[in-house]
């Protein structure tokens, strides 16, 4: 992500920003859904919180971290006790433990052709009147969890040229704000990111956050990792450390 005034914000504020299915770049990303009525029953109240598996993927650099001067925050799942605890202290709802908007609850997103695609779309209902008339039908024969299901998965479909993301997503309904998924235990600085960034996220984040820069390796198509270092990458600020 690009480091910013709401990207400070829920470090301060401790939570992660789950963005609603209509924002987001592909044009087709959760629009496979039609009709008024099913955008109502699966869109309207869902937001999501993307996330990818890899940390170094070069690509993702470029496409979502600012083109390398952004930040790339990685998750822990909580153990069962945290999870408990939170609970206790109402950061969590009273879902049970696997629906909860956590990391291990994630859901992979499938890449698929354009043909895959369009039979997917082809054994879903096409109007508002079909998906009601149907919705009907499987109340009836009491169906309608795995007729949703079958609907739903529209919200983890994309078509296999966004493969390079290995994308996993938390859904959920109700507002945009919600606590970490996970716990942060480090977060990844960008090759390009300037030392002002930099300093900010050292002055803001837990002591028990390990703050790792990202550099563009001189031997090999690959970034490289290493400990932030005050002396060095501080330098351009004009700050003078005792030796």
């Amino acid at each position: 992500m690009t480091i910013n005034k709401n990207t400070l914000d829920a470090f301060i504020n401790e939570y992660s920003w789950f963005s609603s299915p209509f924002s987001f770049n592909d044009p087709f990303d959760c629009a496979l859904i039609k009709g008024d009525k099913m955008k109502e029953f699966f869109l309207e109240t869902k937001k999501i919180l993307c996330l990818a598996a890899e940390h170094d993927n070069l690509l993702m650099w470029s496409h979502y971290a600012d083109s390398h001067k952004g930040i790339c925050i990685e998750y822990t799942p909580f153990n069962e006790e945290e999870i408990a605890s939170l609970k206790e202290q109402k950061v969590f709802g009273d879902s049970p433990n696997d629906k909860l908007c956590i990391v291990q609850n994630s859901r992979k997103v499938e890449y698929k052709s354009t043909e895959k695609i369009n039979e997917y779309l082809d054994s879903l209902p096409n109007t508002d009147q079909e998906f009601m008339a149907l919705h009907k039908q499987k109340i009836a024969d009491v169906q309608t969890e795995e007729y949703y299901s079958t609907i739903s998965k529209a919200l983890t479909i994309k078509h296999e040229s966004w493969a390079y993301e290995n994308e996993y997503r938390i859904i959920h309904d109700g507002e945009n704000r919600n606590t970490h998924p996970g716990k942060i235990k480090k977060i990844y600085i960008g090759a390009k990111a300037s030392s002002q960034d930099k300093r900010t996220l050292a002055m803001l984040v837990d002591e028990c956050i390990d703050l790792v820069c990202m550099d563009f390796s001189k031997t090999k198509y690959a970034l490289t990792e290493r400990a932030l270092d005050p002396t060095t990458d501080f330098q351009d600020l004009g700050l003078r450390f005792e030796e």
